[in-house]
């Protein structure tokens, strides 16, 4: 199954706005694709610090071992999340 597509227009959303108004099916999955996608940007901050001491403290190879691990992690929840709010 593919990701959802984040673009307002494939779901009838007029810019400047980041989440749809109202209570149709379009606005509710197009703003839990928003969510989800704002909670990865809220985390990576983090991601990033901690892959750092990861690669410092346990090296390289065990660092992107675990980066490899939360972004199948993050596809698994951003795919489940989109499609169940």
């Amino acid at each position: 199954m593919p990701l959802p597509p984040l673009l307002p227009q494939a779901y009838g959303i007029a810019y400047p706005k980041m989440y749809a108004e109202g209570d149709s099916e379009a606005a509710f999955k197009f703003n839990s694709v928003q969510r989800a996608h704002q909670n990865l940007l809220e985390n990576l901050p983090l991601l990033l610090a901690v892959a750092a001491a990861a690669a410092t403290a346990a090296g390289p190879r065990v660092a992107a071992g675990l980066l490899a691990v939360w972004t199948l992690g993050r596809v698994l929840y951003f795919k489940g999340y989109a499609a169940n709010g």
